[in-house]
């Protein structure tokens, strides 16, 4: 006995992009305090906070390429398969005009 298939296309897992998305929430809500512990002056102080919100950024940059690229390939992809669609429909619209026009001049030549 075979088992069924899906003809459903797969979806990516995204349950544990909550937690993702906490933890930039959390250190962007953080970063007041961050900032406001260095002291004027401590240098070393501002390049651990400054490289750890650089990092941060980097990483939110990061992830949202990679959920663009996960996610929304399917909606370019819909949106590429609606365009084809709409100018099938669009050709098919032009021919049945061109048929009708070709149609009335052939009326009219033999009246």
């Amino acid at each position: 006995m075979t088992e069924p298939t899906s003809t459903a296309p797969s979806r990516p897992d995204v349950t544990e992009m909550t937690a993702v998305h906490r933890v930039f929430r959390n250190a962007f809500a953080a970063a007041p305090r961050f900032v406001g512990s260095v002291a004027d002056g401590d240098t070393e102080r501002a390049q651990l906070v400054g490289g750890f919100f650089g990092d941060v950024i980097e990483f939110l940059r990061v992830h949202h390429e990679s959920e663009d690229a996960l996610l929304f390939v399917d909606v370019v992809d819909d949106d590429v398969r609606a365009a084809q669609a709409a100018a099938h429909v669009d050709d098919v619209a032009t021919a049945a005009d061109q048929a009708a026009a070709g149609r009335d001049q052939a009326s009219m030549a033999m009246a």
